[in-house]
């Protein structure tokens, strides 16, 4: 087999600016898919603990094993979710009613 000139002469890979936008294309591409993959797959796993209630007349619910620690962390951070939610609620019923008072000239 005889050797051209043009095979001698040849560009090698990362020798021309094309080849590092293509190829730092593909790699941000799969490295975000990679990094889309395990942070739903953390949720999923985090999501999908089992939370059982603190009631001791069922069996069912003295398996100690289930009450995880990331469980636990998400019956909390719910609990202090509803308690945020309902002070937001407040202010803005106390709001809305200052405005209805102000804009209706009464004091209710």
């Amino acid at each position: 087999m005889a050797l051209s000139w043009n095979y001698l002469t040849r560009r090698f890979l990362f020798q021309n600016y094309r080849d590092y936008i293509a190829m730092t294309i593909i790699a941000s591409y799969g490295f975000g898919t990679w990094l889309q993959w395990l942070s739903r797959s953390n949720d999923n796993s985090y999501v999908m603990q089992h939370i059982y209630t603190d009631d001791e007349s069922d069996i069912s619910f003295r398996d100690t094993n289930n009450k995880t620690d990331g469980a636990m962390k998400r019956k909390y951070a719910l609990a202090y979710a509803a308690k945020i939610n309902q002070m937001r609620a407040d202010k803005e019923r106390a709001a809305q009613l200052d405005a209805f008072n102000y804009l209706n000239g009464t004091k209710l």
